[in-house]
């Protein structure tokens, strides 16, 4: 019983706000993109609805969370249309 408990425990990192849903995939709640894209919640949705930030994906009931890969591809063309050319990671 405890190790099933453990190791659905050690599915979610150690940021309060993000989940590892498998080795490379991970859902970011709204209060982590906050932080890493530096917008606000209203205009994190703006951009959604004009079609510059990826969609949200809905967890269930009223979670959504956001793909890190999606969010780190927008940070990087977000760079790359600063500086004219491609940010490469």
């Amino acid at each position: 019983m405890f190790k099933d408990v453990q190791s659905s425990a050690s599915r979610f990192s150690p940021e309060a706000d993000s989940c590892v849903t498998d080795e490379s995939l991970h859902i970011l709640r709204l209060p982590a993109v906050i932080h890493r894209v530096g917008l606000s919640r209203s205009s994190i949705y703006n951009r959604i609805r004009a079609g510059g930030l990826p969609r949200a994906v809905n967890l269930g009931g009223r979670a959504v969370g956001f793909v890190d890969r999606e969010i780190d591809d927008w940070l990087s063309d977000a760079l790359g249309r600063r500086t004219g050319s491609s940010h490469v990671r």
